[in-house]
């Protein structure tokens, strides 16, 4: 009888653990990172008979409102799983909005050396309880590819077999270097150039190595940099206190900012400040009062998305509800009338490219 492969499941929140519900005026009502890791193991029996399950909760948010923080944690968690002889493999479920930070933040401080098992993340589109959704099938799809290479390394050489970190989504495999929310709804909104489709056999195994080779020469880029244990807010200062002036361009490092009072943007005068916002105008919690004082001091803004593909929502639309204001709040803060808030379509801020979000660690080094 074969044992079962031990795989650690790191939890996080986001889409793929939340839920969709009804109102009283049949209106749907969604909320990220309600199940926690136990409840969706609970419910999906044939993935808890698949595999060994040993789950970790690392946090539970709608990943709009990751902080640097949690990637300190969950890239700890990673490396202490690296080291357990107890663990074959390790699944990440997150949200979509930080995923493509979270995993190439990883995919820059995680030396070869470190990343001795493979780390697959998945994440949903839609919640977990949507019908023909696919959260279920990501879930499944991954972790069979897991289970796949955690054969291939115990039975073949060494050299031929590299663990990787990617995303699965879709019967696809994504090097983080491609992970790219380009679309702010839809299945298919990670979907890239450069993937592989799984055949979901144990020949996919060979496939991504081929396909990770060629994409992971900057592996580990920043491993070295003994830093990542150093005192958060003290790294977020440095690493992320940049002048945002007409471009306020939501990340995780964004929570340092405005927790020290929005010092980027009143440095020097401003005429309008453009939000790039999560998805479809999805604003971080702790930004909204920030943005509020803005307005009541009359600063024209906009609201867009740092998605390249998109549609957002009417900006007064968004802080309205946001904000909970009633419709004659633009009125009471604006008598002009003249509108303060914006809305932008398909504007393509594609130049912002994921490596030069992450630029700032080249700094990193004198701390």
């Amino acid at each position: 009888m074969s044992v079962q492969p031990r795989i650690l499941w790191l939890a996080t929140g986001g889409t793929i653990s939340g839920l969709v519900s009804q109102n009283n005026s049949s209106e749907s009502q969604y909320k990220a990172g309600v199940l926690t890791v136990a409840d969706l193991l609970s419910q999906l029996p044939e993935l808890e008979h698949m595999a060994t399950w040993v789950t970790r909760q690392l946090f539970q948010i709608a990943s709009q409102n990751a902080h640097f923080e949690h990637f300190i944690q969950l890239r700890s968690a990673i490396i202490q799983a690296q080291a357990d002889k107890e663990i074959d493999a390790i699944l990440v479920t997150h949200g979509t909005d930080t995923l493509e930070d979270s995993i190439y933040f990883l995919y820059l401080s995680l030396s070869q050396q470190q990343l001795v098992k493979p780390v697959i993340f998945t994440a949903s589109m839609l919640p977990f309880n949507v019908k023909n959704g696919h959260a279920i099938h990501n879930l499944e799809t991954a972790t069979k590819l897991l289970i796949h290479w955690v054969t291939q390394l115990k039975h073949s050489a060494k050299e031929s077999i590299d663990a990787v970190l990617g995303l699965v989504m879709n019967q696809k495999f994504i090097a983080p270097i491609f992970v790219h929310k380009h679309w702010a709804t839809g299945t298919a909104a990670f979907d890239a150039p450069n993937q592989v489709t799984l055949n979901g056999a144990p020949c996919d195994v060979e496939l991504i190595t081929r396909y990770w080779r060629s994409f992971s020469h900057e592996l580990g880029l920043f491993s070295t940099l003994n830093i990542w244990q150093s005192s958060c807010d003290k790294l977020i200062v440095r690493a992320f206190h940049q002048p945002v002036i007409e471009v306020l361009y939501c990340h995780p490092g964004l929570f340092s900012s405005v927790q020290h009072g929005f010092l980027h943007l009143t440095q020097k005068p401003l005429d309008s400040l453009v939000v790039a916002a999560y998805g479809q105008g999805n604003l971080p919690e702790y930004i909204i009062p920030k943005l509020e004082e803005l307005l009541y001091q009359q600063l024209r803004i906009v609201i867009t998305s740092r998605s390249q593909q998109l549609d957002v929502r009417n900006s007064a639309e968004v802080l309205t509800e946001q904000l909970g204001l009633d419709s004659s709040w633009q009125r009471q803060i604006n008598p002009s009338g003249l509108p303060l808030l914006e809305r932008i379509l398909g504007i393509n801020l594609s130049h912002l490219l994921i490596k030069e979000r992450f630029t700032w660690v080249k700094a990193l080094e004198g701390v």
